[in-house]
């Protein structure tokens, strides 16, 4: 019980992250909104002062810290006896969302948007004698909605960011300008009846374009050292190359995108520490054959064409896009989910979704999907955003959830 007939010391550790600190703050914060007085706190242990441990700094090496020490980024404890209290993970963000996790599940507390939230009354906040792992089902997980960058809603509700992203989607004319280099080689860009266009994609058996592809990105690279993802990734459109050269490979991989995968390969090898990310979109959604892309390559999975009002395993429109995911969770385990979950014509029209949303997650999770990336109407309003975004936010830590009980609650 964290009550306020008790003396507590809240113990961070020395050379405490931020955000580790900040869990320790909001969890002050929160217990005087609950409670309505503050966190009785001590300087020093005595007898009776209950210890609560935020984030691992405090433990003293022991069978908790190896246990922390294997968890992903992510992932953390809450482990409680009727002396102590561990909230801790391997960093300041896992430590954050113990505590948020904390308020939820032991005090109620709720978080809708970035500033709606539901902090109920009570005279102390019960946890019980307990020992449990959190860990997500999904290394990576954005809900593609008006809070998507609001870090009170995206912290709580255990969202992740863009924070090591350097380049993101479509960025073949930011690492090779149709303005700049068009003019003087239009061989580098696709052949399309019988002529080069500067509006369509790249020649990608053209050794240049690869040379030229992995020079700008490394300039782009040195200006953002510490970006881990970096996407080289087809124009949105259709219009890929129609040389001979081109369509050798697109015959040699069995599909287009098998020559998108040899380019992201050969990128993707001068840049071990590193991860290039492509896409597998409209044309080149299909799997190749003959061959793999290499362990830091980053496949883009895109269900744009799908329908979605429809779960997709039970859709029979849909049967050729989860073939073709049963194929690339076949290929590699490096995919990012890119689902759509919003119709695009009027974002204000009603869209009952609700009965698809928790299916296709659960069948992402399956495949072994580790990346998932729910398009909404981003920063745009849209029919019951705020409840489908905070939904979203919890299948996508744990898709197996009683759906029902989340959105009456």
């Amino acid at each position: 019980v964290i009550s306020p007939e008790y003396s507590y010391s809240v113990v961070t550790g020395t050379d405490t992250d931020s955000l580790t600190l900040k869990a320790a703050s909001e969890l002050e914060n929160y217990f005087l909104r609950i409670t309505g007085k503050p966190l009785p706190l001590s300087d020093v242990t005595e007898p009776g002062t209950k210890i609560i441990f935020i984030g691992k700094g405090g433990l003293l090496e022991g069978n908790l810290a190896r246990e922390i020490a294997t968890l992903s980024r992510d992932g953390f404890i809450i482990s409680s006896d009727p002396d102590s209290l561990v909230l801790a993970g391997n960093n300041g963000n896992a430590d954050l969302q113990a505590v948020y996790t904390l308020l939820e599940e032991h005090a109620g507390c709720m978080r809708f948007t970035e500033k709606e939230d539901y902090v109920p009354a009570a005279a102390k906040i019960r946890v019980p004698v307990n020992h449990q792992v959190y860990e997500p089902a999904f290394s990576f997980r954005v809900a593609h909605f008006p809070d998507r960058e609001k870090p009170g809603f995206t912290a709580w509700n255990k969202l992740s960011t863009f924070g090591e992203w350097g380049m993101f989607v479509h960025t073949f004319p930011q690492l090779m300008p149709p303005s700049e280099y068009f003019s003087t080689h239009p061989e580098y860009f696709s052949l399309v009846n019988g002529k080069r266009i500067q509006d369509g994609q790249l020649c990608l058996s053209n050794p240049d374009v690869i040379r030229i592809l992995s020079e700008n990105l490394a300039v782009r690279m040195a200006q953002a050292p510490e970006k881990i993802y970096w996407s080289v990734s087809q124009n949105d459109c259709i219009n890929y190359c129609e040389c001979p050269e081109c369509k050798k490979l697109y015959e040699k991989y069995g599909a287009v995108y098998g020559a998108y995968i040899e380019m992201a390969n050969k990128i993707a090898a001068q840049f071990p520490d590193k991860q290039i990310s492509t896409l597998a979109y409209q044309f080149t959604r299909q799997a190749p054959v003959n061959i793999k892309p290499a362990e830091n390559v980053n496949v883009m999975f895109c269900s744009i064409e799908c329908n979605r009002s429809m779960p997709l395993a039970e859709d029979p429109r849909s049967s050729g896009f989860v073939k073709d995911l049963k194929e690339w969770s076949s290929l590699t385990d490096n995919i990012f989910m890119w689902d759509y979950v919003v119709q695009f014509r009027t974002y204000l029209c009603p869209f009952p979704n609700f009965h698809v949303l928790q299916p296709n997650i659960q069948l992402f999770h399956s495949q072994n999907i580790p990346m998932m990336f729910q398009q909404g109407s981003g920063s745009s309003w849209s029919d019951l955003a705020e409840l489908k975004q905070y939904y979203i936010a919890k299948l996508l830590w744990d898709p197996y959830l009683n759906g029902d009980s989340l959105i009456n609650r």
